[in-house]
């Protein structure tokens, strides 16, 4: 198949999304498909704005209301905003790409290899049941006759006596479990860069977080049942079994809870080092069963957060437990980590999964087929990144908290050094028929094939703990990432790189194109920037040099009253679940307005004969947020960051009135680096 029928079949089996449209903010998704719709590109969306907003709402009370009263959910019915929107439309373009590729006679760029096993994961997700897994399957992948010999049965780990003459150890289970994703219990594993140069990767191990990993013995109970083990042992058993795990569970928290304080102290040092301190674990069993083969302990390089004497603690609380309850504690966990990153089996859902799986492999696909406008999108987005750091260099400069001239310039070489990238790819990519080639898939066991992933994904992070030479994935803002159940579609900073990463998906329309009034660009991708930007200098992200590394000075400027009272000031009218989001927020704005403002004081008079253009800005942003308002996780709730955000700018707050609206409503706003 030729370039040309290539893009002729693209266009053909695309059509019929196209009839989607409806006139909301989900119907721009299609907007760049139509030539009539983006030679007008900001019409429609100001059209769309003033459909969506609730004018009865009082702007000053909730802006997010106001801005969203009238929002529906459009044609994409299982997303609960636009972003979900968007990264269905995209599982749905991908889908069609990839499966042209997979059925063309000669694949353009020679990864027929690579398609292939895709589309082979792909249609034993989509074959593997109705709608939901039947979880229970996953037990006849786990490997544990691999360790523990053919006479492995699950009903004999029920009985006291049988458990007992299978001999098994604990961090052994643990090192089993580890490559299909189990973490976090009794400590945590993962590739990381090394805190005095960040171009190093290390094994990180720190201390669990002390809370309850079940909230109740019913869910335990309950993910018994999923799983089918009343096949096993009788109800009484279980329930039995359920209430010790929920009793063990407990145990450890107050475990961790000894530790909590000490997580800040990181230690390096190579697991030869750690073979010698006291610990009493055999980490030289665990990191050979985890990669696989043997490794010479004085080239792996460790950090630990937190005390060594932990694990000692560690190991001295389990060898006194029953060994059968550690077993069932550490199973359960791994039962409960399959629960959360199941996918749910339609086209739609097994594609995202897949992608997760398949990060290289399709973001290459999106890249090469289905990403029209990158240099364009590059131009816009590196001006506009180059603004946004000049205007925090200013506010550098004013010095808000009176540093000293060390501490301005360790400021000013860190926002010089942040970096844009688009899109989670190498410089240099690899051939892809070649790395995937390790992969075996199974045309119909979806069971297999993921736990085969997830095994891959784990050696692909851990390459350079045995392999230094073949770091050149790694080094090259190319990250194996932890994200095993959804993709991350959103923006991000990576502080050891100082690179602010915008995933190819997210520049699409609603959010963005690049022949948009520069109005849309600044208040909508131009403050996410700013958002990510600012994390680079929050509580957390000061403690990162111009290099990525870690730097006494940059978390000594953390720990100054000033910069503390300004981070406090953002919680007097309401409380946070992340003050470092809140402040990228707030931040983040602040350092977009000024940037736009003083760049484009006169830019959108005429784009509006209803809205001005400071209205057409802040409903832009607040758009953004349109949707339903699902459970907060490390954000606050949509409506509350929207509202949060806003009124710590005095502009907002004198444009839309809201001084006279609500007593000191300006005297509580909180500038943040700004002065």
């Amino acid at each position: 198949m030729n370039w040309l029928a290539l893009w002729s079949a693209v266009a053909f089996l695309l059509g019929p999304l196209i009839t989607l449209i409806h006139s909301d903010r989900v119907a721009l998704l299609e907007c760049e498909a139509k030539s009539s719709c983006l030679a007008h590109v900001d019409e429609a969306v100001l059209e769309v704005i003033r459909e969506h907003m609730y004018n009865t709402s009082d702007a000053c009370e909730n802006f997010w209301d106001y801005a969203c009263g009238s929002w529906t959910e459009g044609p994409y019915y299982d997303h609960v905003d636009t972003l979900g929107a968007m990264t269905n439309h995209y599982a749905d373009k991908l889908k069609v790409i990839v499966e042209i590729l997979k059925t063309a006679a000669e694949d353009p760029e020679d990864n027929t290899l690579m398609v292939n096993k895709i589309w082979r994961y792909y249609e034993s997700c989509s074959a593997s049941g109705n709608y939901y897994l039947e979880v229970a399957e996953y037990l006849k992948e786990l490997p544990m006759h691999q360790v523990w010999g053919e006479q492995f049965q699950w009903h004999s780990m029920f009985n006291k006596t049988s458990f007992a003459e299978h001999n098994i150890d604990w961090l052994t289970l643990m090192a089993t479990l580890r490559p299909y994703g189990l973490n976090g219990i009794f400590f945590k594993e993962s590739m990381g860069f090394a805190s005095n140069d960040s171009w190093k990767n290390v094994v990180e191990i720190k201390i669990p977080t002390a809370r309850k990993r079940f909230r109740s013995k019913y869910k335990i109970l309950e993910i018994l049942e999923e799983y089918h083990f009343e096949a096993y042992a009788s109800s009484e058993e279980l329930w039995l079994l359920a209430e010790d795990l929920y009793a063990f569970d407990k145990e450890m928290v107050e475990l961790y809870r000894g530790y909590e304080e000490t997580g800040k102290n990181v230690k390096s040092l190579t697991l030869e080092e750690l073979l010698n301190a006291d610990t009493l674990l055999p980490w030289q069993k665990y990191f050979d069963l985890l990669i696989g083969k043997h490794l010479d302990p004085r080239l792996v390089s460790l950090e630990i957060a937190g005390k060594l004497d932990y694990f000692k603690n560690l190991h001295e609380h389990l060898q006194q437990k029953d060994g059968q309850i550690v077993f069932w504690y550490i199973i359960i966990n791994f039962c409960q980590h399959l629960l959360d990153i199941k996918p749910l089996i339609t086209d739609r859902n097994c594609l995202l999964h897949t992608n997760v799986m398949f990060p290289l492999g399709l973001n290459y696909i999106y890249d090469r087929f289905l990403y029209k406008n990158r240099q364009k999108d590059e131009k816009v987005l590196q001006d506009m990144l180059s603004g946004l750091k000049g205007q925090f260099a200013v506010y550098v400069e004013e010095n808000k908290f009176q540093l000293s001239n060390e501490e301005i310039e360790y400021l000013k070489a860190k926002v010089s050094a942040i970096q844009l990238q688009i899109g989670n790819l190498p410089s240099h990519i690899p051939h892809l028929n070649e790395y995937y080639s390790p992969i075996d898939l199974s045309p119909t066991n979806f069971y297999a094939n993921h736990m085969k992933m997830l095994k891959f994904r784990f050696l692909q992070q851990h390459l350079s703990v045995w392999n230094p030479k073949r770091l050149y994935l790694l080094a090259e803002n190319y990250y194996v990432n932890d994200d095993i159940s959804t993709p991350r579609n959103a923006p991000y900073f990576i502080h050891p790189r100082n690179l602010l990463m915008i995933p190819m998906v997210f520049l699409q329309l609603p959010f963005y194109h690049h022949s948009q009034n520069p109005i849309f660009h600044h208040s909508l991708v131009g403050w996410i920037m700013a958002h990510e930007l600012s994390h680079g200098f929050d509580s957390h992200g000061l403690a990162f040099d111009a290099n990525g590394n870690y730097s006494p000075l940059g978390y000594q400027i953390s720990l100054k009253s000033s910069f503390v009272h300004t981070l406090e000031c953002l919680t007097k009218s309401s409380a946070t679940l992340s003050i470092n989001e809140r402040m990228a927020d707030v931040n983040g704005l602040q350092l977009v307005w000024d940037l736009y403002t003083q760049n484009f004081p006169q830019n959108s008079t005429d784009l509006s004969l209803d809205l001005s253009s400071e209205e057409i800005f802040f409903l832009n942003l607040a758009q953004f947020f349109c949707g339903s308002l699902p459970p907060t996780t490390a954000h606050d709730r949509d409506d509350v960051r929207v509202k949060e955000t806003l009124r710590n700018l005095k502009e907002f707050l004198h444009i839309f009135g809201c001084e006279k609206a609500t007593r000191n409503y300006s005297k509580n706003s909180c500038d943040i680096w700004r002065n």
